[in-house]
């Protein structure tokens, strides 16, 4: 059971600084004027939180005229200049004013003392309520005044007053922004275990216990003061609800269907007026291009009549000529034959022919060296560009050894006569391609076709980021939220199959920007979580999940079936400073983020099981983290400028990076498809057996057919 046992009055009415103690049943007596009332006043003023609108001063004068007292006359201590009271005065010229109510529990000796706290001036009409609190302990008058000299005590100001008592550690509770809030607070730190206060009936009660009426009448004490009033027919007020709820989904759905419907007609409007001007202009260039053909036509007719009369003379000059090339043609065939007759021409004939089979046979005899000297200057040129320096140092040096052994071996002029010495330059060449360790050849054509594959990848990724920026880029100019790509390739997959999906970042806006960076940071990527209608949720989802495992990349939906199921939101959370008007959004931010509570002090954010401060300080399942700042604020429209902004600039950089990894691309391009190149020459020369000194012999024999023959090699 708890009982009032202290009630301290501080710059009240005429008191300076007054504690009454009381023990059980406690009685106030006096004569009038004594301050009786001005004490039940106090107490209701702690009670009621100060709310004006719960206060009725000096109830017990059974009088139907509101009291013209106020909490500015009883801080100040306006006394009456007259028996009417029309003309009074303030008694100091400024307050600064406690009342504080102490109560304690006859079970354990316990205390909870609850007060408010007044500043009031006599320059201004109305008092200043400083501060309401609760603090977990009995608290005296010595806690709120301090001595200024022997036998004089000045009040303290809450602030002081509240670092004391922490220093004490007393547990004072003074974030209240309402009279409402300490009210139910104060009830719920005094009512008994499993028996909760209920605010509304608690004060009715007080109100009506202040008037102190006699009771004549059982039937109607009761009535009026103890029971409720009759209660409601919940079903039909839940039928009656649901069916409100039915109705404005209906007129949501027409409004839509209207909004749709007047869109469609202007959309058709404009597609009418442009095919009327397209076929007017049509028909206006089809009238241009008719005219410009009959002035083409009369000129072609011209030409033609000038052309068949040329014609005609041609034919004539052409007859004649016909008749001349006839008699030369009969005439170079009787010579003709006469010279295929005679024993010269059939000599002629033999030799140019065993001239012409030496050289083909020579030019097979090259081939096996050009392939050869092919592979040899690929490799001359991956020795030139220095690729595989600190990649590969061994497979370099003996590519290096092969461009060596190839300027003593001139393999581009083995179609002339060979030197003397061909067969030692041939013999080291050969050697030198075959100490090429053909396993390190083909890890290095691996690791250039991988550095190939790699900055293709990374120029890929910086091509669809650009165009992802472009395509949020022209979102914001239609008065949309950027989005990522994931989201965006669902929300196209969904509107494939019928299915309007809207991301939340889109219909919420942030109410207080000091909370901005918060509610960014905790929502992450829900930020872009899609909501659909219920009745689509679950079609919305098999979608979702068909796209699989790659698809649809940090793509969110929401569960808009649990909307209905959903509770509100904690006062003092998270989700209150987000605004908005889709109660699908309203209902997931109020389960995701309406029990962070919001705390600006290490204190406060212990005593709750879920909190986040402005600066990203977060407590959640018995941790404290602090969470990442995003990278891009998307909530709301507030931001947008500030974000335009700073996709212009990263598309700016990503376009530099482009064009660099475009060189490397191309680079990277050539690096790999030269060792691929030698790769394969290397494969082809080894399995055709080719060498340097078989090739050379065999060139060896046909330079000496050439001499016999009297050719120049």
């Amino acid at each position: 059971m708890i009982e009032l046992r202290r009630i301290i009055l501080v710059d009240w009415y005429l008191f300076r600084a007054q504690q009454v103690d009381m023990r059980g049943m406690t009685a106030i007596i006096g004569p009038n004027g004594a301050g009786k009332s001005a004490i039940i006043d106090a107490v209701q003023t702690v009670l009621s939180g100060a709310s004006m609108a719960s206060i009725r001063f000096n109830p017990s004068a059974q009088s139907n005229v509101r009291s013209k007292r106020t909490l500015r006359d009883y801080c100040l201590g306006v006394v009456s200049l007259d028996e009417k009271g029309e003309r009074s005065e303030p008694t100091r010229q400024h307050a600064y004013t406690y009342i504080i109510l102490v109560f304690e529990d006859l079970d354990d000796g316990s205390a909870v003392s609850l007060g408010v706290a007044f500043s009031a001036s006599a320059s201004r009409s109305d008092e200043s309520c400083e501060a309401r609190f609760i603090a977990k302990g009995a608290l005296t008058k010595d806690d709120i005044l301090a001595a200024v000299g022997d036998d004089e005590v000045e009040t303290l100001q809450w602030h002081a007053v509240r670092t004391a008592l922490r220093a004490r550690n007393i547990e004072v509770d003074d974030a209240f922004s309402s009279a409402t809030d300490f009210v139910a607070e104060s009830l719920r730190a005094l009512s008994p275990a499993g028996f909760p206060l209920d605010a509304r009936r608690f004060q009715r009660a007080f109100r009506n216990a202040l008037l102190l009426k006699p009771v004549d009448n059982p039937t109607e004490f009761v009535r009026n003061y103890v029971l409720d009033v009759q209660p409601l027919q919940v079903d039909r007020l839940r039928r009656g609800i649901e069916h409100w709820r039915s109705l404005t989904r209906r007129i949501e759905e027409l409004r839509a269907q209207s909004a749709s419907l007047a869109g469609i007609l202007r959309i058709v409007g404009r597609a009418v007026e442009n095919e009327r001007v397209i076929a007017i202009t049509g028909w206006q260039i089809a009238r241009l291009q008719w005219e410009q053909f009959r002035r083409e036509a009369r000129r072609q007719q011209e030409n033609v009549a000038q052309l068949k009369s040329a014609a005609s003379k041609a034919e004539i000059e052409a007859t004649a000529a016909a008749a001349r090339h006839a008699t030369l043609d009969v005439e170079h065939k009787t010579v003709e034959l006469s010279i295929k007759t005679s024993d010269g021409e059939q000599l002629a004939q033999m030799y140019e022919s065993d001239k012409n089979l030496t050289l083909g046979q020579r030019a097979n005899a090259m081939a096996p060296v050009k392939e050869i000297d092919s592979l040899v200057a690929s490799i001359k040129k991956a020795v030139e560009l220095n690729l595989l320096v600190r990649c590969d140092d061994l497979l370099h040096a003996l590519l290096s050894a092969v461009v060596v052994a190839r300027g003593r071996a001139q393999l581009s002029e083995w179609d002339k006569p060979l030197p003397e010495n061909w067969e030692d330059s041939a013999s080291h060449l050969d050697a030198a391609l075959v100490a090429v360790d053909q396993e390190r050849l083909e890890a290095a054509r691996k690791a250039f076709s991988d550095a190939h594959f790699h900055a293709r990848v990374a120029t890929k990724g910086l091509q669809d980021r650009i165009e992802l920026i472009d395509s949020n880029l022209r979102r914001m100019e239609q008065g949309l939220s950027p989005i990522e790509g994931g989201t965006r390739d669902l929300m196209r997959q969904l509107a494939s199959h019928g299915i309007e999906a809207t991301p939340l970042c889109e219909v919420v806006e942030i109410r207080d920007d000091k909370w901005r960076m918060a509610a960014e940071a905790v929502l992450g990527r829900s930020r872009e979580a899609l909501i659909v209608e219920p009745t689509r949720a679950v079609r919305a989802l098999e979608i979702f999940r068909e796209g699989g495992e790659h698809s649809f990349r940090d793509a969110e939906v929401i569960n808009t079936t649990k909307t209905d199921n959903t509770r509100p939101a904690e006062k003092g959370s998270l989700a209150q400073i987000i605004s908005t008007e889709n109660r699908h959004a309203r209902a997931f931010l109020n389960y995701r983020i309406g029990h962070l509570m919001l705390v600006e002090a290490m204190d406060r954010m212990v005593a709750a099981e879920n909190a986040i401060t402005p600066d990203l300080m977060m407590q959640g399942g018995r941790t404290v983290r602090r969470l990442q700042k995003p990278r891009y604020l998307k909530l709301g429209r507030a931001t947008q400028d500030q974000l335009r902004k700073q996709l212009e600039d990263e598309r700016a950089q990503l376009l530099q990076q482009l064009a660099a990894s475009a060189g490397d691309v191309r680079r990277s391009e050539e690096e790999a498809g030269l060792f691929e190149a030698m790769f394969a020459q290397f494969r082809a020369t080894r399995g055709a057996g080719l060498t340097c000194v078989d090739s050379g012999a065999t060139l060896v024999v046909y330079h000496s057919d050439f001499d016999s023959l009297g050719v120049a090699g």
